[in-house]
């Protein structure tokens, strides 16, 4: 309490007391520090001054930052599946020489159409480049090996060279030549040369389709690409997993080398126009954004 006052016009005496000529005051309220408003979107942020007592005043309604090309997680996938697809590529040629044009082509063509559109549609681009390995994957036929054997009739004419195998010596050797210039197998009474017909086996192995195998990767590789092609949240990763697994799958069911490739192409091109339906509708009509609830604390 603040010290007692007397009055100056009543002096003390009977009935009077100085407790009773004291003035009652009020302890002021302790100030309350000035919290600022929300800050709006637009707004521009407070800054001190030196001594805290300039600031600058929000600016409201400043015109958003200019959109720059941001090197996101589905862009290193979709870079990522360039590289890949194109070491299974020419990894491939090693082996198979005789699929150069048709495999190399397609890589080609997807790794020119992907760099075009990979700033404004990266999914686009993860579905071509990784479809381009993955096609590679489709071509070759996996399914269970059997081996088997067949006869084939054969004359000197289907070789351009033919060979003899020399018991004594243990080796092969060329068979001559006639004044005709053909490769013939056995001599005649005139002491000539005369064209055989023979029949050769071949020994090979094989493939029989696996549908135990095909069929959980040709559904996993459903699922994921039916989740890259989700309009909430497009994702590259999702795609270039179903495009691997579909790859696989195809190739396990093994029925010709080529069927398995034109299966897979089609697929593919049908991907990829979904994968660019998607992105303009996404670009176009984006998602709302998720509801938060607010909560509010109340002291006392």
């Amino acid at each position: 309490m603040p010290p007692a006052r007397t009055n100056a016009e009543s002096g003390t005496g009977p009935g009077h007391t100085a407790l009773a000529q004291q003035d009652t005051r009020t302890a002021p309220a302790p100030p309350k520090p000035v919290v600022p408003p929300p800050a709006r979107p637009g707004d521009t942020p407070v800054t001190g001054g030196g001594s805290g007592a300039d600031t600058t005043a929000p600016t409201v309604g400043t015109a958003p930052a200019e959109r720059r090309f941001r090197l996101t997680t589905d862009r290193v996938i979709g870079l990522l599946g360039i590289l890949v697809s194109g070491a299974v590529v020419l990894g491939y040629q090693d082996v198979y020489e005789d699929s150069l044009e048709g495999v190399i082509g397609a890589w080609a063509v997807a790794a020119v159409l992907g760099l075009a559109l990979f700033r404004w549609l990266p999914l686009a681009s993860t579905v071509l480049w990784w479809g381009a390995g993955a096609l590679v994957a489709a071509s070759i036929t996996i399914g269970g090996g059997v081996y088997d054997y067949e006869y084939q009739s054969v004359t000197a004419s289907d070789f351009g060279t033919l060979y003899y195998y020399d018991t004594s010596y243990q080796g092969y050797y060329e068979l001559p030549t006639d004044s005709s210039g053909y490769r013939l197998f056995e001599q005649d009474y005139s002491g000539g040369y005369e064209p055989a017909e023979t029949e050769v086996s071949h020994y090979y192995t094989a493939h029989d389709n696996v549908e135990i195998l095909a069929a959980p990767l040709l559904v996993l590789a459903a699922l994921c690409l039916f989740r890259a092609l989700s309009r909430r949240h497009l994702s590259s990763l999702a795609a270039a997993c179903g495009l691997t697994l579909g790859g696989l799958g195809v190739g396990w069911l093994a029925f010709g080398d080529d069927e398995q490739a034109s299966v897979f192409a089609v697929a593919w091109v049908l991907l990829l126009i979904a994968a660019v339906v998607q992105e303009i509708r996404a670009r176009r009509n984006p998602p709302p954004p998720a509801r938060r609830r607010l909560r509010f604390v109340t002291a006392d």
